[in-house]
């Protein structure tokens, strides 16, 4: 599995922090192209900034809200404020959320901790 994968790498070879909890969500409405592609991104550019912070942490909360909506919400460690606008990565990840009509914010006012929070409502009425 793509997260523990990331558990391993973070843990063993960069001393980072990893904290993920998912729960039982039906992404089916994804292709399963597209959401390796979302989660590769996010986990990737999480994982790069934290390899260069002081405080090295990255936490993953994916799960639902109102039954209606799945929530993806990563926090990360940064030292400065990413220019996520510009890079290849964020491009990826905004195709993405535009396809399936989700929102999304992506924050790091603090210049430490850089938060991205990912919502799509769910056309599956089974999200538990």
């Amino acid at each position: 599995m793509l997260l523990s994968a990331d558990t391993h790498i973070c843990a063993q070879n960069s001393e980072i922090k990893f904290n993920c909890d998912v729960r039982s969500i039906d992404f089916s409405f994804f292709s399963d192209e597209d959401l390796s592609i979302l989660l590769d991104n996010i986990l990737h550019g999480a994982f790069k900034s934290a390899e260069k912070s002081k405080e090295r942490f990255i936490d993953v909360n994916i799960g639902s809200f109102n039954e209606a909506y799945v929530v993806l919400n990563v926090r990360h460690s940064a030292d400065g404020s990413p220019d996520i606008k510009s890079s290849e990565m964020a491009a990826r990840i905004n195709k993405i959320i535009q396809k399936y009509g989700g929102q999304a914010s992506f924050d790091c006012s603090d210049g430490r901790i850089f938060t991205a929070k990912i919502m799509f409502r769910s056309p599956i009425a089974n999200i538990k």
